[in-house]
Protein backbone atom coordinates (compact mmCIF):
# COMPACT_ATOMS: atom_id res chain seq x y z
CA UNK A 1 0.00 0.00 0.00
CA UNK A 2 0.76 3.15 -0.93
CA UNK A 3 1.71 6.02 2.36
CA UNK A 4 2.24 9.19 2.16
CA UNK A 5 4.02 10.92 4.87
CA UNK A 6 3.81 14.54 5.71
CA UNK A 7 6.90 16.27 7.18
CA UNK A 8 9.06 13.92 6.57
CA UNK A 9 11.96 15.90 8.69
CA UNK A 10 10.09 15.88 11.48
CA UNK A 11 11.29 13.50 14.48
CA UNK A 12 8.19 11.28 14.46
CA UNK A 13 8.11 10.89 10.75
CA UNK A 14 11.99 9.43 10.55
CA UNK A 15 10.67 6.84 13.40
CA UNK A 16 7.26 5.96 11.16
CA UNK A 17 9.87 5.29 8.26
CA UNK A 18 12.34 3.42 10.24
CA UNK A 19 9.83 1.68 11.34
CA UNK A 20 7.66 0.80 8.12
CA UNK A 21 10.97 0.45 5.67
CA UNK A 22 10.64 -3.34 5.97
CA UNK A 23 6.54 -3.91 6.19
CA UNK A 24 5.73 -4.12 2.43
CA UNK A 25 4.10 -0.62 2.62
CA UNK A 26 5.89 1.86 -0.52
CA UNK A 27 6.94 5.30 1.34
CA UNK A 28 6.20 8.24 -0.06
CA UNK A 29 8.12 10.81 2.72
CA UNK A 30 7.60 14.43 1.66
CA UNK A 31 7.89 17.64 3.27
CA UNK A 32 7.24 21.24 1.95
CA UNK A 33 9.50 21.23 -0.99
CA UNK A 34 8.25 18.06 -2.26
CA UNK A 35 4.34 18.73 -1.46
CA UNK A 36 3.56 21.99 0.29
CA UNK A 37 0.63 20.38 2.13
CA UNK A 38 -0.73 24.58 3.12
CA UNK A 39 -1.56 24.81 -0.43
CA UNK A 40 -4.81 23.43 -1.68
CA UNK A 41 -4.07 23.73 -4.95
CA UNK A 42 -0.77 21.58 -4.77
CA UNK A 43 -2.51 19.29 -2.73
CA UNK A 44 -5.60 18.43 -4.62
CA UNK A 45 -3.32 17.87 -7.90
CA UNK A 46 -0.94 15.60 -5.90
CA UNK A 47 -4.07 13.17 -4.71
CA UNK A 48 -6.08 13.75 -8.63
CA UNK A 49 -2.06 12.34 -10.15
CA UNK A 50 -1.09 9.69 -6.96
CA UNK A 51 -2.94 6.37 -5.65
CA UNK A 52 -2.85 7.06 -2.23
CA UNK A 53 -4.39 4.38 0.08
CA UNK A 54 -2.53 5.76 3.65
CA UNK A 55 -1.81 9.72 5.42
CA UNK A 56 0.22 9.75 8.05
CA UNK A 57 0.44 13.72 8.61
CA UNK A 58 3.32 14.57 10.77
CA UNK A 59 3.75 17.72 9.53
CA UNK A 60 3.46 21.10 12.13
CA UNK A 61 3.88 24.36 12.33
CA UNK A 62 4.44 25.45 15.94
CA UNK A 63 4.51 23.70 19.28
CA UNK A 64 7.44 23.95 20.38
CA UNK A 65 8.77 24.83 24.03
CA UNK A 66 11.05 27.31 23.49
CA UNK A 67 9.58 29.51 20.86
CA UNK A 68 6.08 30.96 21.11
CA UNK A 69 3.47 30.31 18.51
CA UNK A 70 2.16 32.74 16.25
CA UNK A 71 -1.23 33.54 14.47
CA UNK A 72 0.47 32.13 11.08
CA UNK A 73 1.03 28.65 13.00
CA UNK A 74 -2.52 28.69 13.65
CA UNK A 75 -3.32 29.34 10.71
CA UNK A 76 -0.67 26.80 8.66
CA UNK A 77 -1.47 24.05 10.93
CA UNK A 78 -5.43 23.99 9.59
CA UNK A 79 -5.01 25.10 6.31
CA UNK A 80 -2.66 22.03 6.16
CA UNK A 81 -5.60 19.79 7.66
CA UNK A 82 -8.08 21.40 5.88
CA UNK A 83 -6.95 20.61 2.54
CA UNK A 84 -6.18 16.74 3.48
CA UNK A 85 -9.42 16.67 4.93
CA UNK A 86 -10.81 17.58 1.37
CA UNK A 87 -9.39 14.60 -0.27
CA UNK A 88 -10.40 12.00 1.97
CA UNK A 89 -12.47 10.13 -0.18
CA UNK A 90 -9.27 9.43 -2.52
CA UNK A 91 -7.09 7.74 0.49
CA UNK A 92 -8.33 5.16 2.77
CA UNK A 93 -7.34 5.87 6.39
CA UNK A 94 -5.44 9.19 7.58
CA UNK A 95 -3.40 9.70 11.07
CA UNK A 96 -3.15 13.06 12.41
CA UNK A 97 -1.38 13.46 15.56
CA UNK A 98 -3.03 15.50 18.36
CA UNK A 99 -1.79 17.14 20.98
CA UNK A 100 -2.41 17.43 24.65
CA UNK A 101 -2.49 21.15 24.25
CA UNK A 102 -6.35 20.41 22.89
CA UNK A 103 -7.13 20.52 26.12
CA UNK A 104 -5.62 23.99 27.49
CA UNK A 105 -1.81 23.30 28.69
CA UNK A 106 -2.04 26.93 30.91
CA UNK A 107 -4.21 25.28 33.88
CA UNK A 108 -3.31 22.14 33.41
CA UNK A 109 -3.61 18.56 31.88
CA UNK A 110 -4.73 15.60 33.90
CA UNK A 111 -5.52 12.16 32.74
CA UNK A 112 -7.68 13.93 30.01
CA UNK A 113 -10.29 12.14 28.13
CA UNK A 114 -11.62 12.43 24.56
CA UNK A 115 -13.47 14.40 23.37
CA UNK A 116 -13.83 16.65 26.55
CA UNK A 117 -11.82 18.84 24.53
CA UNK A 118 -14.77 19.95 23.60
CA UNK A 119 -14.91 21.58 26.91
CA UNK A 120 -11.77 23.63 26.57
CA UNK A 121 -10.48 26.50 25.04
CA UNK A 122 -7.11 26.46 25.23
CA UNK A 123 -5.03 30.42 24.96
CA UNK A 124 -1.96 29.34 22.80
CA UNK A 125 -2.20 29.25 19.24
CA UNK A 126 -1.23 25.95 18.78
CA UNK A 127 -3.27 24.35 21.19
CA UNK A 128 -6.02 26.13 19.55
CA UNK A 129 -5.81 24.39 15.79
CA UNK A 130 -4.69 21.48 17.50
CA UNK A 131 -8.56 21.47 19.44
CA UNK A 132 -10.28 22.58 16.18
CA UNK A 133 -8.73 19.88 14.17
CA UNK A 134 -9.81 17.19 16.67
CA UNK A 135 -13.23 18.48 16.50
CA UNK A 136 -13.06 18.43 12.66
CA UNK A 137 -12.45 14.76 13.00
CA UNK A 138 -15.16 13.92 15.32
CA UNK A 139 -17.77 15.52 13.47
CA UNK A 140 -16.96 15.27 9.93
CA UNK A 141 -15.19 12.00 8.99
CA UNK A 142 -14.99 8.67 9.35
CA UNK A 143 -11.38 7.81 8.24
CA UNK A 144 -9.40 10.52 9.87
CA UNK A 145 -7.81 9.30 13.10
CA UNK A 146 -6.69 11.31 16.07
CA UNK A 147 -3.59 10.29 17.59
CA UNK A 148 -3.07 12.49 20.55
CA UNK A 149 0.46 12.98 22.17
CA UNK A 150 1.28 14.57 25.61
CA UNK A 151 5.20 13.35 25.31
CA UNK A 152 6.80 11.49 23.06
CA UNK A 153 10.62 10.45 22.79
CA UNK A 154 12.72 7.59 19.84
CA UNK A 155 16.19 7.72 19.11
CA UNK A 156 15.49 10.50 16.30
CA UNK A 157 14.40 13.19 18.76
CA UNK A 158 16.33 16.61 18.77
CA UNK A 159 19.40 16.81 21.60
CA UNK A 160 17.74 19.02 23.53
CA UNK A 161 14.44 16.82 24.48
CA UNK A 162 14.23 15.52 27.60
CA UNK A 163 14.98 11.96 27.40
CA UNK A 164 17.33 12.07 24.62
CA UNK A 165 19.14 15.03 27.43
CA UNK A 166 18.82 13.30 30.28
CA UNK A 167 21.00 10.06 28.55
CA UNK A 168 23.08 12.47 27.04
CA UNK A 169 23.60 14.23 30.65
CA UNK A 170 24.56 10.91 32.34
CA UNK A 171 26.98 9.62 29.34
CA UNK A 172 28.86 12.73 29.52
CA UNK A 173 28.71 12.81 33.64
CA UNK A 174 26.61 15.36 34.34
CA UNK A 175 23.48 16.10 36.01
CA UNK A 176 20.34 16.00 34.96
CA UNK A 177 18.33 18.89 34.85
CA UNK A 178 14.76 19.31 35.54
CA UNK A 179 13.61 23.23 35.27
CA UNK A 180 10.44 22.09 37.07
CA UNK A 181 9.01 19.09 38.08
CA UNK A 182 5.62 17.77 36.75
CA UNK A 183 3.55 14.81 36.06
CA UNK A 184 3.90 14.40 32.12
CA UNK A 185 3.31 11.32 29.81
CA UNK A 186 5.56 10.23 27.70
CA UNK A 187 4.86 7.72 24.67
CA UNK A 188 7.69 5.88 22.65
CA UNK A 189 7.52 6.11 19.17
CA UNK A 190 8.05 2.59 18.89
CA UNK A 191 4.83 2.09 20.47
CA UNK A 192 2.94 4.88 18.00
CA UNK A 193 4.11 3.14 15.32
CA UNK A 194 2.76 -0.11 16.46
CA UNK A 195 -0.37 1.39 17.12
CA UNK A 196 -0.55 3.10 13.28
CA UNK A 197 0.04 -0.74 12.00
CA UNK A 198 -2.69 -2.12 14.32
CA UNK A 199 -5.37 0.57 12.44
CA UNK A 200 -3.64 -0.34 9.04
CA UNK A 201 -4.19 -3.96 9.25
CA UNK A 202 -7.28 -4.11 10.99
CA UNK A 203 -9.55 -0.93 10.16
CA UNK A 204 -11.54 -2.93 7.85
CA UNK A 205 -12.10 -5.71 10.22
CA UNK A 206 -13.18 -3.68 13.25
CA UNK A 207 -14.98 -0.85 14.58
CA UNK A 208 -11.49 1.40 15.93
CA UNK A 209 -11.83 4.61 17.73
CA UNK A 210 -11.26 7.61 15.77
CA UNK A 211 -9.65 9.48 19.38
CA UNK A 212 -6.97 7.79 20.92
CA UNK A 213 -4.46 9.11 23.78
CA UNK A 214 -1.53 7.76 23.26
CA UNK A 215 -0.34 7.31 26.75
CA UNK A 216 0.57 4.86 29.64
CA UNK A 217 -1.26 3.32 32.14
CA UNK A 218 1.38 4.52 34.85
CA UNK A 219 1.49 8.83 35.29
CA UNK A 220 5.11 9.53 36.19
CA UNK A 221 7.04 12.76 36.92
CA UNK A 222 9.86 13.50 35.19
CA UNK A 223 12.00 12.65 37.87
CA UNK A 224 10.70 9.43 38.35
CA UNK A 225 11.37 9.27 34.35
CA UNK A 226 15.21 10.60 35.12
CA UNK A 227 15.35 7.52 38.20
CA UNK A 228 13.93 5.13 35.43
CA UNK A 229 16.86 6.09 33.26
CA UNK A 230 19.40 5.89 36.11
CA UNK A 231 18.53 2.82 36.98
CA UNK A 232 18.65 1.51 33.55
CA UNK A 233 21.97 2.85 32.88
CA UNK A 234 23.15 1.34 36.19
CA UNK A 235 24.48 4.39 37.25
CA UNK A 236 23.72 6.60 40.44
CA UNK A 237 23.47 10.25 38.71
CA UNK A 238 22.66 14.02 40.68
CA UNK A 239 19.42 14.99 39.46
CA UNK A 240 18.60 18.70 39.85
CA UNK A 241 15.38 20.22 39.82
CA UNK A 242 15.21 23.80 40.06
CA UNK A 243 12.09 25.06 41.20
CA UNK A 244 10.49 22.98 44.29
CA UNK A 245 6.66 23.70 43.86
CA UNK A 246 5.20 20.87 41.03
CA UNK A 247 4.79 22.21 37.57
CA UNK A 248 0.77 21.88 36.05
CA UNK A 249 0.47 17.83 34.97
CA UNK A 250 0.16 17.03 31.71
CA UNK A 251 -1.18 13.58 31.26
CA UNK A 252 -4.07 11.54 29.51
CA UNK A 253 -6.47 8.63 30.31
CA UNK A 254 -5.34 5.39 28.13
CA UNK A 255 -8.41 3.82 28.26
CA UNK A 256 -9.87 4.05 24.34
CA UNK A 257 -5.70 2.61 23.84
CA UNK A 258 -6.28 -0.15 26.38
CA UNK A 259 -9.70 -1.30 24.28
CA UNK A 260 -7.66 -2.17 21.03
CA UNK A 261 -5.35 -4.68 23.04
CA UNK A 262 -2.14 -3.97 21.39
CA UNK A 263 1.36 -5.32 22.18
CA UNK A 264 3.30 -2.35 23.38
CA UNK A 265 6.83 -1.40 24.83
CA UNK A 266 5.98 0.57 27.29
CA UNK A 267 7.63 3.22 29.07
CA UNK A 268 10.77 1.13 30.45
CA UNK A 269 11.40 -1.35 27.57
CA UNK A 270 11.01 2.00 25.13
CA UNK A 271 13.76 3.73 27.58
CA UNK A 272 15.95 0.74 27.08
CA UNK A 273 15.84 1.13 23.57
CA UNK A 274 16.52 4.78 23.62
CA UNK A 275 19.66 4.56 25.65
CA UNK A 276 21.05 1.40 23.70
CA UNK A 277 20.20 3.47 20.05
CA UNK A 278 22.30 6.36 21.79
CA UNK A 279 24.97 4.16 23.12
CA UNK A 280 25.18 2.59 19.75
CA UNK A 281 25.78 5.66 17.76
CA UNK A 282 28.10 6.79 20.39
CA UNK A 283 29.87 3.63 19.77
CA UNK A 284 30.10 4.39 15.84
CA UNK A 285 31.35 8.02 16.78
CA UNK A 286 28.54 9.44 14.83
Amino acid sequence: MNILITGCKSFLAKEILDYFDDKKHILIPTDRTTLDVSDSDVVNEYFQNNDIGIVIHTAIKGGRRNKKDTTTDYINNLNMFGNLLKNRDKYKLMFSFGSGAEFNRVTGVINAKAPHYADFVPLDFYGAAKNIIARQIHELSSNIINLRLFGCFGKHENEDRFIKSAINNINNKNPIMIHQNKKMDFFSAQDVCRVIEHYIENYDQQDLPKDINLCYDKKNTLKDISDKICNLMNVENDVIINQDEMASEYTGCSKNLNQLNVKLDGLDIGLQRMIESIDTVKEKGF
